[in-house]
């Protein structure tokens, strides 16, 4: 028995010992691998990244398996990006090359469009515009999924603001096309069309507004959202025929001061307008046509 104690001490303190000799072997490690990485000022912001083509060569036919070593590539670089505020300028190039080896990898599209606008604090036109170049692939690829075309129509109405007025308007119309087209897909939002309404509006456009909304209260099956669109709708009708209220007041108030400017506009109410000639005294001495289609004869001479 005092064998087996006082092996079990030796057995005990060789354990200790390499422990210590293995935290003194990572801490001069540790040491040495923060001396390797002050000696680099700054990470590299560019990777390589093949071109679509030779990289479907170079996967010998395995394209998903190399689309998903690309992906895993990518958010290795985006993360490392993060941290040390690179910009990560390559992920446009990454996430395309990605769309070509697997067109089929849903997550990539999706997530591209986010990544190339969350990059930097404030995300520039441009990125936009790479964001709207994946999206309308994924489209494109998934021409029924009601994500993207809704993710699609909002870069293209809010987000991208270049071009002379006349080009950022037919975007804008762009734009609500495809939030228009999001809302007939399969499994879209109840309220989505709440949200075409209101860019109809701001493109006044009620009038198609009011036309979507009464086609999508007759298709939904969803009692909740129904109620929503005819709240908008009731809403939103009113609101036409205020307008169309104040253009006709409007259009009185010119015919008043044009044909009877002289008396009170409650007597131009009342009396109205001054009828159509019917008949020019001038033109019967020759032979006029009549408001209703018939001839009058010349008058003979003496």
């Amino acid at each position: 028995m005092p064998f087996v104690r006082r092996r079990s001490t030796i057995l005990g303190m060789a354990a200790l010992l390499a422990c210590a000799a293995f935290l003194a072997f990572a801490s001069v490690t540790h040491r040495a691998a923060l001396d390797v990485r002050d000696q680099f000022e700054t990470i590299d912001r560019h990777v390589m990244v093949p071109s679509p083509s030779a990289a479907r060569i170079l996967s010998m036919g395995y394209t998903e398996l190399a689309a998903d070593v690309a992906w895993v590539r990518l958010l290795v670089y985006y993360g490392d990006g993060l941290v040390h505020n690179t910009g990560m300028p390559d992920t446009e190039g990454l996430v395309r090359l990605i769309n070509v080896l697997d067109p089929t990898f849903r997550k990539a599209y999706i997530w591209g469009a986010y990544a190339t606008t969350f990059r930097n604090q404030f995300a520039t036109q441009d990125e936009y515009e790479a964001s709207v170049e994946i999206l309308r692939r994924a489209v494109a690829q998934f021409p029924s999924d009601w994500e993207f075309s809704w993710v699609l129509g909002l870069r293209l109405f809010l987000d991208v603001k270049t071009g002379t007025p006349e080009e950022l308007h037919r975007r804008k119309e762009e734009g609500a096309m495809y939030i228009e087209r999001a809302m007939h897909q399969p499994k879209a939002p109840g309220d989505l069309p709440l949200l075409a309404a209101s860019i109809r509006t701001a493109l006044g456009q009620k009038e198609q507004a009011l036309r979507d909304l009464r086609e999508m209260i007759l298709n939904t099956e969803d009692e909740v959202a129904r109620a929503k669109l005819q709240a908008r709708y009731a809403a939103l009708a009113s609101e036409a025929a205020g307008r169309e209220t104040a253009e006709n007041a409007e259009r009185t108030d010119r015919e008043w001061k044009r044909f009877l400017p002289y008396a009170g506009r409650t007597l131009y109410l009342l009396v109205g307008p001054p009828p159509t000639q019917a008949i020019s005294l001038e033109e019967t001495v020759e032979g006029a046509t009549f408001q209703d289609g018939s001839i009058l004869a010349p008058v003979p001479g003496p």
